[in-house]
């Protein structure tokens, strides 16, 4: 079709061949656009000639926005709908209409805004399922790296350098220099998502009508071949963003006129210590509209008694599930609710009166999935030592607690929602909670920790017997290395020391070591090491007065040793397995 379009253009001959010269970049971009949207509406910013009459010819609404510089046909020229310098043309376009697909080749290293600012504003202007095609020229592409080896700039001197003429592209200032990863972050700022980007060989080696050099000819060939043969050192890069789940949904409640808030489902996981009653209480007391929220919970086991139809102020229901808690029952809500915002808690905890409308407006920005403070209450269990997930949490460790954690209904359903393989016969693996939002960021969706974001959280005693207590502590002390195998980015939040569950596993440490120093080299000095665990212990939890207190202490001072033991048995086994060292 394109070889047909240039035969059929009232071009010269020059133009003909530079048109014929930057073809495949063409093919690649129409190719795309008619995967993307067959028969809409498609800007394009500073095209070539065979762009938008390619994409005419494919049944598409073109709107072309040209540079004063730019070489367009007679018709094409006239018919553009605006021209104007670049960075008038980006400031925007005095209409409401939106546009299925915005293509931007070698627009935004020529730009004098940031290019998040640039993004932003094109933002406004895509419809709720529209696409950017942006095409850039990359820093790791094979020029570059020649003049990096070469000594030369990566960016010509607009004095010294002056483009050769082209009668394709318009030859844009390349002002700055960029790769994926920071296209990735403009995108996250301006509320856009890079879904993927294709390397792409974007013209022939050279244009029968200029004149070269054998050695300048050979060159070019062979700059050529290495492209088609690795695509990594490819200079030209097409990157597709579409927008975030957060501004589509903006964009839709714009569009049907909706000013209300939105609605939000609370997931409520049931924990068997958990106090179903207590929670619907401080729901009922929430300052959100009760009309603008609904409960659900999973309708396994439970010697609770649900509440009535139409007894509370908020729609509440059940949803069948086999599980109480974790991520069976956690996916069964997410599919079946009818929030755009997804709230989980569980039964335990007792969140504020604002808990609902500090979450809402935490979820108004781009991100996808929000986690917040749980706070342990009063008559919460106090251990000398707690993992992940049974603590409370006042910073941002990277962990999305059960307890409270907002999630956008659409973005967790498209990550694939939680692993439900963490589901376990009787309990749930550690870290469950926590892996979705960390796929959620690796497909390319923003998350954050909200301080502001609270609930209070009752962590109760062990109820089963010493047994399934000591078989459930050492499980979760074997999984904590795997979990940080999984999720990398842990190990610097969560760890003391990046090696370390938490400071008293250290001091712990120290004082094996100290012992076994000691014994190894009949040195009595090394147990100074231990004068830190001691220091943090004895003080705190071994009353050492009255004499009465002896019995006492002495029981404190046997349960610590026998965690730590337990926790260092489990770490070491769990080290061993991922390969990963916690201590």
């Amino acid at each position: 079709m394109l070889d047909d379009t240039l035969e059929e253009m009232t071009i010269t001959d020059r133009v003909y061949h530079d048109l014929k010269h930057t073809q495949p970049l063409v093919e690649f971009l129409v190719g795309r656009a008619r995967s993307l949207v067959s028969g809409g509406r498609i800007l394009l910013v500073a095209p070539n000639a065979t762009l938008p009459v390619a994409l005419r010819k494919l049944g598409n609404e073109v709107s072309v926005w040209n540079v004063p510089h730019g070489i367009l046909t007679e018709d094409l020229a006239h018919g553009a709908e605006r021209t104007a310098p670049l960075d008038q043309l980006m400031v925007g376009h005095g209409s409401e209409a939106t546009f299925d697909v915005i293509v931007l080749p070698m627009v935004l290293e020529a730009t004098a805004e940031h290019p998040a600012g640039v993004l932003d504003r094109l933002r406004d202007w895509l419809g709720a399922k529209g696409r950017l095609l942006v095409v850039y020229r990359r820093a790791g592409g094979l020029s570059h790296r020649l003049s990096a080896l070469t000594g030369r700039p990566p960016l010509p001197d607009p004095l010294l350098d002056r483009p050769s003429l082209s009668f394709s592209w318009p030859v844009l200032p390349e002002l700055r220099s960029f790769g994926s990863a920071e296209l990735r972050g403009w995108c996250l700022e301006a509320g856009l998502r890079l879904e993927r980007e294709a390397l792409v060989v974007d013209r022939h080696a050279a244009v029968p009508t200029n004149a070269m050099t054998v050695s300048s000819w050979v060159g070019a060939q062979a700059g050529y071949a290495v492209k088609v043969a690795v695509p990594g050192l490819r200079d030209c890069a097409v990157a597709e963003i579409a927008l975030l789940p957060a501004a589509a949904r903006r964009l839709r409640r714009r569009a049907e006129g909706q000013d209300a808030l939105p609605f939000v489902t609370v997931a409520v996981g049931r924990p068997r210590q958990g106090q179903l009653s207590r929670l619907l209480t401080a729901l009922a007391d929430q300052s959100y509209p009760a009309s603008r929220f609904e409960v659900v919970v999973p309708s396994a086991g439970g010697d609770e008694e649900l509440p009535e139809p139409g007894s509370l102020p908020f729609a509440f229901r059940t949803v069948e599930c086999p599980q109480r808690s974790g991520p069976l029952a956690a996916n069964a809500m997410l599919r079946t609710a009818d929030g755009e915002i997804v709230a989980m808690t569980d039964t335990c905890a007792v969140p504020p009166r604002g808990w609902l409308d500090t979450g809402s407006e935490a979820m108004s920005g781009f991100a996808v999935a929000v986690a917040g403070r749980v706070r342990a209450d009063r008559s919460s269990a106090q251990p000398f030592l707690a993992l992940p997930g049974a603590q409370s949490t006042e910073f941002d460790t990277g962990w999305f607690p059960a307890a409270n954690s907002f999630y956008l209904r659409d973005a967790a359903l498209d990550a694939g929602g939680f692993d439900e393989s963490d589901q376990l016969r009787s309990s749930q693996r550690l870290g469950w909670e926590n892996r979705l939002a960390a796929r959620l960021r690796a497909v390319g969706y923003p998350t954050r920790f909200d301080r502001l974001l609270y609930t209070d959280r009752h962590f109760p005693f062990p109820t089963r017997g010493r047994g399934a207590w000591i078989a459930e502590e050492f499980r979760r002390a074997y999984e904590l290395p795997g979990e940080i195998a999984r999720q990398p980015a842990l190990r610097q939040r969560l760890l003391w020391r990046r090696i370390f569950a938490a400071k008293r596993t250290m001091y712990f440490d120290l004082l094996l070591l100290g012992v076994a120093l000691a014994l190894a080299f009949r040195q009595p000095l090394w147990l100074l090491l231990s004068a830190h665990w001691l220091l943090e212990v004895i003080p705190r939890f071994v009353p050492l007065w009255p004499v009465s207190a002896w019995g006492t202490a002495a029981r404190n001072l046997r349960g610590i040793v026998f965690r730590h033991v337990l926790w260092a048995v489990g770490f070491a086994a769990g080290s061993i397995s991922a390969r990963r060292l916690v201590l």
